[in-house]
């Protein structure tokens, strides 16, 4: 019998770490998905302080930044620009 209950006490283990295994791969997988939406959280709001900042401060924003902002402005004219020609299209 010493070598059945040797190989049960083998089985046991190893279902014992498979199922520890699991379960740390589940706790991974809930932290990691905590994180991606800390980070989703965290790039929103640093979109909406950016916009903020934008649109209050556009007259005196840093050099180092002032490119970003120059593209932004050239792209709000475009979408008016477009919004224009959608104007134009209804009304025809």
């Amino acid at each position: 019998m010493g070598f059945f209950d040797d190989m049960a006490k083998k089985v046991g283990s190893v279902a014992n770490e498979a199922g520890s295994k699991a379960k740390d791969a589940a706790s991974i997988a809930k932290l990691s998905a905590e994180i991606g939406s800390k980070e989703r959280e965290m790039a929103r709001l640093f979109s909406e302080m950016g916009q903020k900042m934008y649109y209050e401060y556009r007259d005196c924003i840093p050099n180092d930044i002032e490119e970003t902002a120059a593209k932004i402005d050239d792209i709000k004219s475009l979408i008016a620009e477009l919004n224009e020609k959608i104007e134009y299209v209804k009304n025809s």
